[in-house]
């Protein structure tokens, strides 16, 4: 007979959730705001921000079975995913400053 699955605790279910809050932050005033501004003050047309964020989703969809393969494949004795998202870090932080403080 197999054994039951282990079932995870309503807190471990939170602290797994809070990895997307960073990433909400950033990436919702830029969906709400950034096309707006794209079409008033740059000049360009919705369509042409529209194809650029859904080329940017099909990128999405691309990249993200590939670093997949690459978390399971490179693991270290800091786990699987921790590396990455440490590694990741300093990226999201300088294009955050870059997108919302322009020069």
């Amino acid at each position: 007979m197999a054994a039951a699955p282990k079932t995870r605790r309503r807190f471990e279910t939170q602290i797994y959730g809070t990895v997307g809050i960073p990433m909400a932050a950033i990436g919702l005033p830029f969906a709400v705001f950034m096309p707006h501004y794209y079409a008033t003050d740059l000049g360009i047309g919705l369509e042409v921000v529209g194809l650029i964020f859904m080329a940017v989703r099909f990128w999405d969809m691309a990249s993200d079975p590939v670093m997949g393969i690459l978390v399971d494949k490179y693991p270290t004795r800091f786990g699987r995913i921790r590396h990455w998202m440490l590694a990741s870090v300093p990226i999201l932080i300088l294009a955050g400053c870059a997108l919302y403080m322009p020069p």
